[in-house]
């Protein structure tokens, strides 16, 4: 698994600032976000599962971030669904 290996081989972007801007929430379950690496360029839009998007951000060193109000609230509201109370990745 890509966990057991040395950072440095896991995470060939370690030098770069990774951050996943959190745009949405899909039928109550799905992260919507935007990664971004180093970059505004270098920017995908992605959507996941929550679990998914947690094992995405802790795997690559990715800073949560999200900018409207609206989104965070829906945001925490998914979190407290999933029976985890307040998530720590969410960093704004």
């Amino acid at each position: 698994m890509m966990g057991d290996l040395p950072l440095d081989e896991r995470d060939r972007l370690i030098g770069f600032e990774k951050t996943a801007t959190i745009i949405g929430i899909r039928r109550n379950r799905f992260i919507e976000f935007e990664f971004t690496v180093g970059a505004p360029e270098l920017t995908v839009e992605l959507v996941m599962p929550l679990a998914a998007f947690r094992e995405f951000c802790e795997l690559n060193h990715v800073r949560t971030v999200t900018t409207k109000a609206d989104v965070k609230k829906d945001y925490e509201q998914l979190i407290w669904r999933e029976g985890r109370g307040r998530d720590t990745l969410l960093s704004r």
